[in-house]
């Protein structure tokens, strides 16, 4: 008895490092999602044991991980995607801008850990949220113009970006909304992404004030609602939350906490609601009903041991970043999310990839923000 409960503690374990590993190769290379590992693992019958540990350990260690390639090679994903934060690293502050998005992220994790009561309350009212969400979206949708620099040219990109959407959301195309965000904000950033990084500072300390936690936690109740509607998520999340920050500081700590606030809440409503969120959502699905105490306990036992590692490589990475010319690098990662979106949709992939792409360096060639491009997925919700 003894060595079987030894045995299957050893399992448990063995599966959080190997999710850890997973999640950190994810979470460095642009373009590879975790919703393509968890599809792959989804082919295989694996015990709840250690599927659930690797499933968890992958999500919300990819979500800690991803800023680093957002912030040195310019290849934002989710939340980082709806403001420019690679400025940092070419002013020398990319180690800095890691530490907030990683400490967004920590405080996301205790929130939900210190309110499962009140989040599993929120869970049973998706339907009224649903509702609700509608014309916020459309008041959110109107300020994104009205406060654009050049409204017309706005407008246009808008038109342009929803048109394009639209056509490939009600395509046969599989992951199309991995395809539309790679090309919008990731393949067309790698274009533009020809700059050596400077040399980094590998110091300063995180200002947290009451005005950035509250910022943080009014995000986070944003996101909470985006995540039980179908089809939305940390990205539409940060449109909402965008002029919530002042500063890019104030953001990294946002967009850090809603990537890993919205994994995470995903992770935990297939507890509760039996509904999947996301790729990693539909896995656990499968694999049967958990408790969702000791999933909130893996989650915070998983961000203890990634915190220190995202901090680690992060500050590796800065260190050597003066070595790094994005104008080499930029083609080899663009080429790894070409491959990969080929394997996921199949040749005409490509085709997809050089429009979406296009359309974002429209918008970049214009001075139009890039937030103005989350309209295709926005506007496709009202309708």
């Amino acid at each position: 008895m003894l060595g079987t409960i030894i045995w299957l503690m050893i399992e448990i374990i063995l599966a959080i490092f190997c999710g850890i590993l997973a999640g950190t190769i994810t979470g460095l290379i642009p373009g590879l999602h975790v919703n393509l590992v968890a599809t792959l693992l989804a082919s295989f019958t694996l015990p709840s044991n250690i599927a659930i540990p690797f499933l968890v350990s992958l999500a919300i260690t990819h979500t800690f991980l991803d800023i680093i390639p957002a912030v040195f090679l310019m290849a934002p994903e989710g939340a980082h995607a709806a403001r420019p934060i690679h400025k940092l690293a070419q002013e020398g502050l990319g180690y800095e801008a890691v530490k907030y998005a990683t400490v967004g992220g920590i405080f996301a994790i205790l929130l939900i850990t210190l309110s499962l009561p009140i989040l599993s309350f929120l869970f049973s009212f998706d339907t009224l949220l649903r509702t609700v969400m509608k014309p916020a979206l459309l008041v959110m949708l109107i300020v994104l113009i009205c406060t654009s620099k050049k409204p017309i040219h706005s407008v246009l990109i808008i038109i342009l970006a929803v048109y394009f959407g639209v056509l490939l959301l009600d395509s046969n195309i599989s992951n199309p909304l991995f395809l539309l965000f790679s090309g919008l904000f990731a393949c067309s950033s790698l274009w533009l992404g020809t700059s050596k990084v400077s040399r980094q500072v590998i110091s300063g300390k995180v200002s947290l004030t009451f005005k950035n936690i509250g910022s943080m936690v009014v995000s986070l109740i944003i996101c909470s609602v985006c995540t039980l509607l179908p089809g939305m998520g940390a990205a539409h999340a940060a449109v909402l939350s965008k002029y919530i920050a002042k500063t890019d500081r104030s953001w990294l700590l946002i967009s850090g906490a809603l990537n890993t606030f919205s994994a995470a809440i995903a992770i935990l409503y297939v507890m509760v609601g039996s509904r999947a969120r996301s790729g990693i959502a539909v896995a656990l699905l499968q694999v049967g009903e958990v408790p969702i105490i000791p999933v909130a306990l893996l989650i915070l036992a998983v961000t203890t041991l990634v915190v220190p590692l995202t901090l680690g490589i992060g500050r590796f990475v800065a260190r050597k970043s003066h070595l790094l010319n994005t104008r080499f690098a930029a083609p080899l990662i663009l080429m790894s999310i070409v491959i990969i979106a080929i394997t996921l949709s199949g040749w005409l992939a490509i085709l997809v990839l050089f429009a979406a792409g296009s359309i974002g360096l429209l918008a970049h060639s214009v001075n139009v923000s890039k937030t103005c491009l989350l309209a295709c997925i926005i506007i496709p919700l009202l309708v």
